[in-house]
């Protein structure tokens, strides 16, 4: 193929480039010189622009799509336009995609900065491309919207082999097409599994946390998360949060079953999460995870949540703070059950005994 006048190298180039490489650096310093190099390999007219227009252009886009310079930087590096896209087309085109999808902006936003040609696609060819992708995987235009916007690589693919990767991969896990489908909606990332990926994360996972066959069924199911993590990682995970709070493989198993949701954090984070909510109930860590045990779903409860829940029912109740402890230690579902049920449940009793 032969090269036009705009691909060959001009005087003073190199100089540009590298104040170009200068002035991004600036704003982004993890920026790698092979990143930008690539990026003008492709597109040579951002040798053709001031370096300075350049940076000026990412610092006014990043601001406007509420991003990180660096992470407007590294977007770029991958769909070299929107460097000197401007900021009206760039605004325009977003709100266009979010518009006819529909979806919320942020959502657009962040499925381009992990598929930067996203963000300057031409709107109704976006909104065509996920209603095919919809038909062909049997979901409505929401579910469409949501699970291809959580993985916006599958954008660039083509949705009848898509089809048949995923129903390779629905086989491989024993389940139906539309199971995986409704998972992904979830937990996105399963969606760009292979079979034989899936296949070792399962028998990695059932090895290493004593599963049977049936029960890594439930886990996956319930918990779709943690097909998309490493699973050396989850093991690990799970060893370090079963000696400190002191659970045999059973009980372990028995909490993961309900929710897995504590071995998909970090265990330091999640160790002062579970302080920062035992702090309010006057507990140890260990001894707010024990509670948890009996509600699962209280592992998930952030102590901004849980902070609002206490003060509901000490409200509701009419209790005195040690009261409220108590009564939540013996009984811990009611820091999960809706505070209009409860009232409800409270009036009609005492309707009932005639109070």
């Amino acid at each position: 193929m032969n090269s036009t006048d705009d691909d060959q190298p001009r005087p003073g180039e190199d100089e540009r480039a590298r104040t170009l490489f200068g002035l991004l650096q600036t704003l982004a310093p993890g920026l790698a010189q092979t990143a930008l190099k690539g990026a003008i390999e492709g597109h040579r007219r951002l040798l053709r622009m001031q370096p300075e227009t350049i940076a000026a252009n990412v610092v006014a886009g990043a601001r406007m799509l509420g991003v990180t310079q660096a992470q407007f930087i590294a977007a770029a590096t991958r769909s070299p336009p929107l460097f000197y896209a401007s900021t009206e087309t760039l605004d325009a085109r977003v709100a266009a995609i979010a518009a006819g999808l529909p979806a919320e902006r942020g959502t657009v936003v962040a499925a381009g900065l992990r598929a930067p040609g996203i963000l300057l696609a031409n709107p109704e060819t976006m909104a065509r491309r996920i209603g095919l992708w919809g038909k062909t995987l049997g979901l409505e235009r929401p579910a469409a919207v949501a699970i291809l916007l959580g993985n916006p690589a599958l954008l660039a693919g083509n949705p009848l082999a898509a089809q048949r990767r995923l129903a390779a991969l629905a086989a491989a896990l024993g389940v139906g097409l539309a199971a995986v489908v409704h998972a992904g909606g979830r937990a996105p990332g399963i969606l760009s599994l292979t079979p034989e990926t899936a296949n070792r994360r399962c028998e990695s996972l059932m090895v290493g946390l004593g599963l049977t066959a049936t029960q890594m069924g439930r886990l996956w199911r319930r918990n779709p998360h943690v097909l998309a993590r490493d699973a050396d990682v989850l093991i690990g995970r799970a060893g370090d949060l079963g000696a400190r709070l002191g659970l045999d493989p059973p009980a372990m198993t028995k909490l993961l079953l309900a929710n897995a949701g504590p071995i998909e954090r970090d265990p330091d984070r999640f160790w002062e999460h579970l302080t920062a909510a035992g702090a309010l109930i006057g507990l140890a860590p260990e001894d707010y995870a024990r509670m948890a045990l009996k509600q699962t779903s209280l592992f998930n409860y952030t102590p901004a949540t849980l902070s609002q829940r206490l003060a509901d029912l000490s409200r509701l109740l009419d209790l005195t703070e040690p009261q409220l402890r108590k009564l939540v230690c013996r009984q811990p579902d009611l820091l999960t059950a809706r505070t209009e049920t409860l009232a409800t449940n409270i009036a009609d009793t005492a309707s009932g005994l005639g109070i």
